[in-house]
């Protein structure tokens, strides 16, 4: 069988056979709640998951200091919460105690928030921006707050945002990595401490693949799996064994790593071999290293290798596994580890029974998550007789066979269980399918010949 290869901005799950759970896209949260941060009312704290919302098409939530904003599978973009900044995008400087629907556009298809501003990028790749602007965050060229989503710029080939604490970055379709406002401790990943306001392209480089923004300091990951990082670094939240900080993204280990984490002044990775990794401020037990020692470098967390994909919040970690299961350490005193108490943790505990965890967002003292759908492989019929390449795949993803299937179903489903491609074909000994059009993702293949066996498998379009 391949290797499975997880990418960082999607998550998979497994489990025996394929389902898709009825808790699909489901919207939780937990921890403080005293602004209605979780998206709940009536409670000011949980130190467990509560369901906030029934409707189970959330596709992506993004967690503020105290607010949060999230994506639902129809394209409309709902927040919550405090509003000092307008960085909820509703024109003005209210709290909303529930989610509550941005009127406008329903083609929205990221968003990002991190401290008092928000980034969106909608489904013609135009980039978007709101909330507080005296770092130039926004992105307009000026230092005004703006309380409704304005576009930054004309460009139309935006892929990705990602917010900081006074500043942002964007990935564009072409793999370059753009950044603007704060940067006085160079995490901007430009040559000087000097602000911008404007999206600044960072080096020539295109195959960046996502980031990860703490408070200062800024984590990368290439297309090949490279690591590297830059800006702040007083804790050795860098990794780079000192705590001096690195102006340029500098390279920090090229072996495969498939998904990172920053937190205030900690980081967290998952290795390819699904090893999980940690390192920077660790008052808190945010590294999961059984003390509370910071760490200049990339410590490898307990010897379990079935991790998939990690999240941070302030002080705080989170991680999933590759059969769905959510795990907690570090602060915890607002109940933001989900764990039932208020006791800080400093190795990862599993937070309740689910099994079908998605994603999870951290803010300053709480976490929001999506539960949703099981998608597991038992290739135990045709695992010896079936293959396919590339993986990663960019546009054919080529099947191949030892033995003849002749006609099979061959189906391919997203991240939320949702079908995007069906065809009958004849596999004979080779077939290729035409994955063009599909979004970067990560995608979970299913061939069902004529008896009903079944080949599943996870690949990843880029």
């Amino acid at each position: 069988m391949k290797k499975l290869l997880f990418y960082p901005f999607f998550i998979a799950i497994f489990s025996a056979v394929f389902v898709v759970n009825s808790n699909a896209g489901t919207f939780y949260g937990w921890g403080n709640n005293i602004d209605n941060q979780c998206g709940q009312i009536g409670v000011s704290h949980s130190n467990v998951p509560l369901q906030a919302d029934y409707d189970n098409i959330w596709t992506k939530l993004s967690a503020g200091k105290n607010y949060a904003l999230g994506l639902k599978s129809d394209g409309s973009l709902w927040a919550w919460g405090l509003n000092l900044y307008g960085q909820l995008g509703f024109g003005n400087n209210n709290p909303y105690d529930t989610p509550t629907k941005l009127s406008g556009a329903t083609n929205w298809i990221d968003v990002s928030t991190k401290f008092d501003h928000t980034l969106g990028i909608r489904s013609n790749k135009t980039l978007w921006a709101w909330g507080n602007n005296e770092n130039g965050q926004l992105g307009d060229g000026g230092s005004t707050m703006r309380r409704l989503p304005y576009a930054i710029g004309y460009d139309m080939d935006w892929e990705q945002v990602f917010a900081g604490q006074g500043f942002s970055y964007a990935i564009k379709e072409n793999g370059t990595l753009w950044a603007w406002g704060d940067n006085w401790s160079y995490q901007l990943g430009l040559p000087d401490r000097a602000d911008r306001n404007v999206p600044t392209q960072v080096g020539n480089a295109n195959d960046w693949l996502t980031i990860a923004t703490g408070d200062y300091h800024v984590l990368g990951l290439k297309k090949d799996g490279s690591l590297w990082v830059w800006g702040g670094n007083s804790y050795g939240e860098l990794g780079i064994g000192e705590i001096e900080p690195v102006a340029a993204p500098r390279l920090l280990s090229n072996d495969e790593w498939v998904s990172i984490a920053a937190g205030a002044y900690h980081s967290l990775a998952v290795n390819r071999d699904g090893t999980l990794w940690a390192w920077g401020y660790n008052y808190y037990g945010q590294l999961g290293t059984g003390d509370e020692e910071d760490k200049l470098a990339p410590t490898k967390i307990g010897n379990d290798t079935n991790w998939a994909k990690v999240f941070a919040g302030k002080d705080f970690s989170f991680a999933i596994k590759k059969d769905g299961s959510l795990w907690a350490w570090g602060l915890n005193e607002d109940g933001q580890l989900g764990l039932g108490d208020n006791e800080n943790r400093n190795t990862p505990q599993r937070i309740n029974l689910f099994s079908d965890w998605v994603m999870v967002s951290g803010g300053d003292a709480f976490a929001i998550a999506l539960r949703g759908p099981i998608l597991g492989i038992d290739n135990s019929i045709l695992a010896s007789s079936v293959n396919f390449a590339p993986n990663p795949a960019s546009d054919f993803l080529n099947i191949t066979s030892q033995t003849e299937l002749g006609t099979c179903t061959i189906q391919i489903f997203d991240y939320l269980g949702q079908l995007v491609y069906s065809e009958n074909a004849n596999i004979g000994n080779a077939h290729s399918c035409d994955i063009t059009k599909l979004p970067v993702s990560t995608y979970y293949l299913i061939i069902t010949s004529q008896n009903g066996f079944s080949y599943r498998e996870t690949f990843v379009k880029r």
